[in-house]
C-alpha cells in the first residue's frame, strides 16, 4: 500500500510519515466495501467542509480511493492544526468531495482508476511527490 504526500507553493513538514501512518491507524477498522451511490453519498458527508476546515468521520461502507482521500484530507487538516501547512480558501474548496467524475478536479483525479493519487498531483502540477511506503514507513522519491 503506499500514500502520497505533496509540497506544492505552501510551507511543508518535509517528513510526513509518522503523520500520515497516525492517520491510517485512526481509520475505522474492518466496515463493508462498496462502489454503490449510497457509499459516494457516505463518504461525502463523512468528509464536511465548514468554516474552512474539514471535519472527518468515516462513515461506511465504503471503498478503496475514498478512504485513502479521508487519510489525505485528515492529514492535510493535521499539518494545518500544527502550522505547518497553510492553504487558501479556493484551495481547500477544491479539496470538497462532489459530484466529480474520474479525471475532473482532486476528488475526481484521486478517484480515477490506476495510480491515481501520483496521477491527481502530477496534473495538479505540484512541485514535489513522495511515496510513503506503509511496509517500510520511509519516504522515497
Amino acid at each position: 500500500m503506499a500514500f502520497v504526500c505533496l509540497a506544492p507553493q505552501f510551507s511543508f513538514a518535509g517528513d510526513c510519515n509518522d503523520l500520515v501512518l497516525e492517520q491510517v491507524n485512526r481509520m475505522p477498522k474492518g466496515g463493508r466495501y462498496s462502489v454503490s451511490h449510497f457509499a459516494k453519498i457516505r463518504l461525502q458527508s463523512s468528509a464536511h467542509f465548514e468554516s474552512g476546515k474539514f471535519f472527518v468521520i468515516p462513515a461506511g461502507p465504503s471503498f478503496c480511493s475514498g478512504a485513502t482521500y479521508l487519510v489525505f484530507i485528515r492529514t492535510i487538516e493535521a499539518l494545518r492544526e500544527r502550522g505547518q501547512l497553510r492553504l487558501d480558501y479556493g484551495t481547500l474548496e477544491r479539496l470538497i468531495i462532489r459530484d466529480q467524475r474520474d479525471g475532473e478536479g482532486v476528488w475526481g483525479r484521486w478517484n480515477a482508476n490506476g495510480p491515481a493519487p501520483r496521477v491527481c498531483f502530477t496534473s495538479c502540477g505540484s512541485v514535489e511527490i513522495s511515496t510513503i511506503s506503509i511496509k517500510r514507513s520511509r519516504v522515497t522519491s
